[in-house]
């Protein structure tokens, strides 16, 4: 049932205009980033000996995908369980043997398969560079693994914030605000040790930049999967909520 829900998603989003002005969008922009880290790849020749262009060229384009989730992910999640509310089908859905669970993971599943692709046009166009210049493969399966992760957890808490309301539109203002502050905590400074440490530990660049260079350190892969589970969690009881109170609102 979870598969067949998670088909259901995945297939929606392709049959509106939306999920391929999403895709096609991301894939011109992560595009233009592609050609212009080659293009001062190779005016920088000093970078380039330091960095390798597997850094320098496929590890940023791969995080150049998360940037650019940053506004495709809302767009894409915000009609996920709030459509369902505003149209007051979300009654009929909690009425099948689905429990609120398997409907949150059936769900995230779908939106998540179409999500990854945003890094996946990275590492093909990464791959591209294969028999022009020497790849590490490794450091380019840690910085995909970082650039998945990361989207994966953008989508859980789109998931989360679609849950909320039932207005798409503030779904994704909901969702693209939480993103945004979890990238901008790194610039965060109280003076007050024990806060800016927690800031620190809660942004995002602070356990991508790792992956990104090819340091796979398992508090930066916990941190990406505590995100996932902690939203999808909140999905969970606020549909158990929503059932209670009758399903609708």
């Amino acid at each position: 049932m979870i598969r067949t829900l998670a088909a259901m998603e995945w297939k929606r989003l392709f049959r509106s205009p939306l999920g391929w002005v999403v895709l096609a969008a991301a894939q011109l922009g992560q595009g233009l980033v592609f050609v212009q880290l080659v293009e001062t790849y190779q005016r920088n020749p000093a970078a380039a000996a330091h960095n390798g262009a597997t850094y320098q060229v496929a590890s940023l384009a791969l995080a150049s995908s998360g940037y650019i989730a940053l506004l495709a992910i809302p767009l894409i999640s915000m009609r996920l369980i709030s459509e369902e509310r505003r149209l007051h089908s979300l009654p009929l859905l909690q009425s099948s043997p689905l429990s609120s669970l398997q409907i949150v993971l059936g769900k995230y599943l779908g939106i998540s398969a179409y999500a990854i692709l945003l890094p996946l046009f990275s590492l093909v166009m990464a791959l591209s560079l294969i028999g022009s210049t020497q790849l590490d493969f490794g450091l380019l399966a840690t910085s995909s693994l970082g650039s998945i992760l990361l989207i994966c957890a953008y989508a859980a808490i789109g998931l989360f914030c679609s849950s909320t309301t039932r207005s798409p539109s503030l779904a994704a203002i909901s969702c693209l605000t939480i993103l945004i502050l979890l990238w901008s905590t790194t610039v965060f400074h109280s003076g007050i040790r024990q806060l800016d440490k927690l800031m620190q530990l809660i942004s995002w660049p602070e356990h991508l930049q790792p992956l990104l260079q090819g340091v796979v350190d398992t508090r930066n892969l916990f941190f990406f999967l505590f995100v996932i589970i902690l939203f999808l969690g909140l999905s969970v009881l606020q549909l158990e909520n929503l059932r209670n109170r009758g399903g609708g609102d």
